[in-house]
């Protein structure tokens, strides 16, 4: 289940911290902590995760992942690396 909260509710409590580990072209290999991030008018809860991201005409697109590895694979995929270098 969701965990939301307005803004004002979140004061003092962790925010989630956003940290590019690695960029190829366009795309980005993230990974974000736990804590509350931004979710329009309110705030989510979230657990750590990794993210393979790029931006297109203004917008954030790309992928979740639980795991590095399987992160690694998709920013691999799309920034058409060789998935057996990190």
């Amino acid at each position: 289940m969701a965990r939301l909260a307005e803004y004002g509710a979140i004061k003092g409590e962790t925010i989630s911290k956003r940290e590019v580990i690695r960029t190829e072209g366009k795309y980005r290999l993230e990974y974000i902590t736990s804590g509350w991030e931004p979710a329009g008018a309110m705030a989510r809860w979230t657990d750590g995760y990794w993210a393979v991201r790029f931006d297109c005409d203004g917008a954030v697109h790309g992928r979740r992942f639980k795991e590095y590895n399987d992160a690694f694979g998709q920013f691999a995929l799309w920034a058409n690396l060789n998935a057996a270098t990190t």
